[in-house]
Formats: C-alpha cells, structure tokens, sequence
C-alpha cells in the first residue's frame, strides 16, 4: 500500500493572556493653586511597544490622566498627566507566538488630594495575543485502500502595516473662552469592507472639550467620523482604531472662538486568507488491516465584525441645587459578552461624571450605568470579543434626579473554534483478513453512516451501494444491510 503525506502549515489566532496592574501618578499641584474639589478624572492607555522574550511579553507604553477640579480658591483647572508602564505577562504559548500584538484597557480610576499632592491611579487589564504556526503532515493520498476525505481550512494570517490618519473638525463655541480644562476623546472602528486591494474601515471619534468663558463652566461635544482605505492583500480584515495623539487649537474672533480637533489616529490589524485543502480523515483495507493513528487539529478562525448602536438610560439622584454644566464619559467597561440560543449578549457599566455649578462652585457626580443588552443576529455559538464607545449623550435635570440618555457603539468580533481529525501514520500490517462466504447482514441504526457500515462490514463502499442502493438516500434505524461473498 502506497500512502502520501505532505508539509502542511496554518497560522492561527491563539487565545490571549492577561494580566491586570495598577499604574500610578504623584503628582505636586502647590504651584498649579492646589487642589481643593475633584471633578472628574478619565485615563487612556497608550501602548507603545510589545516585545517577545521567551515565554514573556512586554508591554510598555503610557497611561495618559485627564484630571479636572478646583483649585483652593475654587476656580475650575485641569490637568494632563501621562505615567509610563512596563507590564510583563507569563505564558508558556507566548513562546510559541510568530507574532504578537497587545492592548491595554482600564478598568477604573481612583484619585486622592491631600495638602496640594493628588494621587492617580488606574487599575489596568493588559492583554497580548499572538499568531501561533501549526506546521503538521497529515495522509494526503492511500492507494488499495478505502478513503474517507476531509477538508483543513489552513489559514494564513499577516499584520497589517499601522495606517495613520488624522481626524480634524473645526466647531464655533459662540463665546470667548477663557481657559480650556480638559479635553478627551475615544474612538472606534464599526465596519470593515472589502474593497479592490483592500480595505475600507470606518468608524467614529468623539472629543469631549470643558472649558471656562466669562468665569463659567462650558462643554463642548465634538463627533467626528472617518473611512479611510487601507491596503491588505486577504480576504478578511480584523481591524481596531486607536488614537495615538491630540491636540485642540482655539482661533477665530474674540466672541466666538473656534475650536479645532485634530485626532492623530492608526488602524492596527490582521489580515486572512484561507484555502481548503483534501485530506484523508479515515482508511481501511478489505484485504488486510490497518493501523491508524490520527491527531486534532484546533482552529480558531476569524469570521467577521459586526457593529451594533443601542440606546441605554438612567436616573441619577442629586439632592443638591444646581446647573448641570457637563457630562463626561469616563469609560465603558464590558463585564459579559457571549451568545445564547443563537443570540448576542453584552452586559457591563457605563461610568460618566457630572458636572454642576452651584452657588458654593462646581460639584460633581460621578454615575454607573448598568447594561444587559441583546444583540440581534445568527451567532451561532461563536466566540465573542468587543468593545463600545459612548456616543450622542444628554442629560436633563428634573426635580432631584438627573435623566440620562445615551447610545453605545458596540463593535463585536466574532470566532469560530473547530477541530478537524486528520491521520498522521497509516500502517499495513500484511495481516490478511479472514474471508468469509455467505451473507453478511448488518443492523443499522440512525446514527451509522455508508462509510461506517462498509468500514464495519469490510466492503468497499461501491460494492456496498450496489447491493444496498436505498443507502444512498440515507440510513434508517434498523435498516438490514446485506452483503454477499463468494470464497475465492
């Protein structure tokens, strides 16, 4: 018996590993007029590089605080502080990676002033995945045997090139702003097209700009969207947009200045394609046996992106007086995310401070917004992975509580995971196999296959339908199969 193997190579998404830490700032406000009110606090991780030592990743990068409050004297100010970080995370498959790429989210913020020294920190969730290789050599082709065929879906997976672009608006403010306070913005990719030699993503950006004019407390929302093309020679891109910088340029006329955005941002992401290749999954002799050993290849594949806008809401009591003067996002933070009966699920918090003017100076709530949403759509079981972004948000006073209404946008990554048997050593053992005359009857059961039934009856599956030709419409539970053998 002549059997074929051949070099076999696929390249997978592996599972990530994770670690969380806390990245911290001290920081001296005595000559800033000291701190005597905080108002609100938002911090962004920047990651800069990821490197492979070993079965280690490092992460280093910057975590940038946003800090608005009061001085002793009670005048607004803001403050914008960057900390470095260097995280390291442990895992045996790190070894195994081809390539990695990591991320760092923030999971909550916390701040302490005391005597003009304020304390930062952000408890922080760093994660890196990798591109692992499979390099393997299944049975390809069994001449005098019977073959059962199967399908591998090898993948091939490249990092796309980081594309830059800059995101720029322009808004009048309709005053003459005294000093800007705090500027913010967050950003996410919705969609990724196919397009002739490449890719078309868009998505959305939402700046935050506070800032104080004739001694007031003022905020500005700035929304701006993009659809850039990038370059990538596969048939499927997972892609995410991040901000790498900022900047916030005031002109125009003394009574209306006009605030100018410019968001330096970048596409990072994996490019796929994928080809199906024939593989013996199952063999058998009718004249001698056979020896089989068979190994598993697992997949995670890649099936697409989807993106979801979904409205939540919230009552925020506030027992004081007072002007609601800003509503700040301060991050969401996804706790759940999966797929039952077919379906989507997302549950987590969506954190925003609240910013009043009274008659004693500007005060603060800080509010968590439960959500348990629903996401219409076949998921089919699938791996899910995300993020979300909060867009459009009001908020309105009445009597005692504040109402809240703002959109999500959700962007969901969904995976598939299979695992595809294939041989890996068939051997003829010369051991004939016994012949027996007569006939042979076998009772079927609705589980058995044509393949199992000949397999388990020692006929080659032609033989098998030309006798049994009602098998080829299917097997039926107590099907009898006949056989007929003549001794030689």
């Amino acid at each position: 018996m002549d059997f074929v193997y051949e070099d076999l190579k696929d390249k997978r998404i592996c599972l990530s590993a994770t670690s969380q830490g806390v990245v911290t700032a001290e920081i001296d406000t005595t000559e800033r007029g000291g701190i005597s009110r905080i108002l609100a606090l938002s911090a962004e991780g920047k990651l800069f590089s990821v490197e492979k030592i070993d079965n280690q990743a490092r992460l280093s990068g910057k975590i940038n605080f946003k800090l608005l409050y009061l001085d002793e004297e009670g005048k607004p100010s803001g403050l914008d502080y960057f900390s470095d970080f260097e995280e390291r995370i442990e895992d045996d498959k790190i070894g195994e990676f081809t390539s990695l790429w990591g991320e760092v989210d923030i999971i909550e913020t916390e701040s302490n002033a005391d005597d003009g020294h304020v304390t930062l920190s952000a408890v922080c969730s760093f994660s890196v995945c990798g591109v692992g290789e499979k390099c393997f050599k299944p049975l390809v082709s069994s001449a005098d045997t019977e073959n059962a065929q199967g399908m591998i879906n090898l993948c091939k997976i490249t990092t796309l090139s980081d594309y830059n672009f800059t995101l720029e608006e322009e808004v009048e403010s309709g005053v003459n702003i005294d000093k800007v306070l705090f500027f913010a913005s967050r950003v996410i990719s919705q969609k990724v097209s196919p397009i002739q030699g490449g890719f078309k993503v868009e998505g959305v950006a939402v700046s935050d700009v506070v800032f104080t004019a004739d001694g007031k407390i003022e905020h500005k929302v700035i929304p701006s969207s993009f659809q850039e093309e990038v370059e990538g020679d596969g048939e499927k891109l997972l892609a995410k947009a991040v901000i790498r910088s900022s900047r916030l340029v005031l002109s125009g006329s003394e009574d209306n200045n006009l605030i100018k955005t410019e968001l330096n941002c970048v596409i990072r992401g994996l490019v796929f394609s994928c080809e199906e290749k024939a593989v013996i999954t199952d063999c058998f002799s009718t004249t001698e046996k056979v020896q089989l050993s068979h190994e598993v290849l697992t997949q995670r594949n890649f099936v697409e992106s989807r993106n979801f806008r979904e409205k939540i809401s919230a009552e925020i009591p506030y027992g004081e007086e007072g002007t609601l003067v800003a509503t700040l996002p301060d991050g969401v933070r996804i706790a759940n995310l999966g797929c039952e009966d077919g379906r989507g699920f997302i549950e987590g918090v969506c954190s925003i401070n609240l910013v009043f003017a009274t008659e004693e100076g500007a005060k603060s709530v800080f509010a968590e917004i439960p959500f348990s949403l629903t996401l219409e759509g076949d998921f089919d079981g699938n791996n899910l992975e995300g993020e979300a972004i909060v867009v459009n948000i009001s908020a309105r006073g009445r009597g005692s509580v504040v109402d809240i209404k703002a959109d999500l946008d959700i962007r969901i990554d969904e995976f598939s995971t299979n695992k595809q048997r294939y041989i890996v050593s068939a051997l003829a053992s010369g051991e004939k196999l016994e012949e027996k005359a007569g006939i042979s009857v076998y009772f079927a059961s609705e589980k058995d296959t044509p393949w199992e039934i000949a397999k388990a009856m020692g006929v080659g599956m032609k033989e098998l339908l030309q006798i049994n030709p009602s098998l080829s419409e299917g097997v039926k539970e107590g099907q009898k199969i006949f056989i007929f053998r003549e001794r030689k």
